[in-house]
């Protein structure tokens, strides 16, 4: 009977130890990375993507460093439709953007990003993002940037 309790005790602690060396991270979703989301609207304040007056076909963002495309996102918030250009598929550095409908530039953006290093997942982050050639108003509650577009 003796050896049963010490056998039943070994396991126990075998199993609690076996439990402590699981991989923590793996029980971990990483999420995080920085967002520069937009929306375009006329004077009335309709979004000119829902409402169908633009297409996400009219819209180029192009990285203006290597002349080359930047893929980005049309995603529906609240009924809207927005752009948004996720860090996780920037450079590091300094990236200096354009945007466009229809050929027309309708803002630039300059964006410094960084690679932060954490314990269970590595992010990028926008160290700073400045807005060029173009008034825009910014919510803060929801992280949107809305252009007039007229």
């Amino acid at each position: 009977m003796k050896k049963l309790k010490v056998r039943f005790a070994c396991l126990i602690f075998l199993i609690l130890t076996q439990s402590c060396k699981e991989d923590e991270c793996s029980n971990v979703l990483c999420i995080g990375n920085s967002t520069f989301r937009f929306e375009l609207v006329n004077t009335n304040g309709e979004n000119l993507l829902s409402n169908g007056t633009i297409q996400i076909s009219d819209i180029m963002v192009i990285n203006l460093d290597t002349q080359s495309t930047v893929e980005f996102a049309m995603i529906n918030e609240n009924s809207n439709d927005l752009i948004e250009i996720n860090s996780i598929d920037l450079s590091l550095g300094t990236i200096n953007y354009i945007i466009q409908v229809s050929e027309i530039d309708i803002f630039g953006l300059l964006i410094t990003t960084e690679r932060l290093i954490g314990e269970c997942c590595d992010v990028t982050s926008f160290d700073d993002l400045k807005i060029l050639n173009a008034e825009f108003l910014f919510d803060e509650t929801i992280g949107v940037y809305t252009f007039l577009i007229e």
